[in-house]
């Protein structure tokens, strides 16, 4: 009796941990290692510019369950920052008002592939061109569901892609 327990026991066990292995489709998504790469340099910004905008693409990177920096994956998520205007506004103090896109890709480094793209216009306004950069900068929004699409379209494209 005490070997049919035993045996009953192993059983168990075993069908267990066959279930609770299996993914969900739900959580294949999830298992997408998607990493966060900045420019290290940029005309339209600082190095204290860089640092920023990389800081608020990671923290849309971890709001939406994606983690790590650099070219450790080959899937990566990156920005790209563009200026279209500069205006100086005149009166007792001048103000610098700056219209921007700030883009975020999602692509394969290995084949070069974008499976995901999402683009926000933010205007800025300071006292010169640089405090009005950093307003833009600090605008930038790091979770809305704008965002959470734009990182799920991406993880589906890439599973449907590698699927098919």
């Amino acid at each position: 009796m005490k070997l049919f327990n035993t045996l009953v026991y192993t059983l168990f066990l075993f069908i267990h941990q066959g279930f609770s292995q299996t993914q969900k489709p739900s959580d294949i998504g999830s298992s997408i290692s998607i990493s966060v790469v900045t420019p290290d340099n940029d005309e339209n910004l600082s190095y204290s510019h860089l640092s920023k905008l990389k800081n608020r693409v990671l923290k849309i990177a971890t709001s939406n369950s994606l983690s790590g920096t650099g070219y450790n994956s080959n899937f990566v998520m990156y920005p790209v920052f563009e200026i279209f205007n500069v205006e100086v506004v005149e009166g007792m103090q001048n103000i610098t008002i700056v219209e921007a896109e700030v883009s975020l890709f999602i692509k394969e480094v290995k084949n070069n592939l974008i499976f995901s793209t999402h683009t926000m216009s933010i205007r800025g306004s300071g006292r010169n061109k640089k405090d009005a950069i950093t307003t833009i900068l600090g605008d930038i929004p790091t979770s809305n569901n704008d965002l959470k699409g734009f990182i799920n379209k991406g993880k589906k494209k890439i599973l449907d892609y590698y699927e098919s």
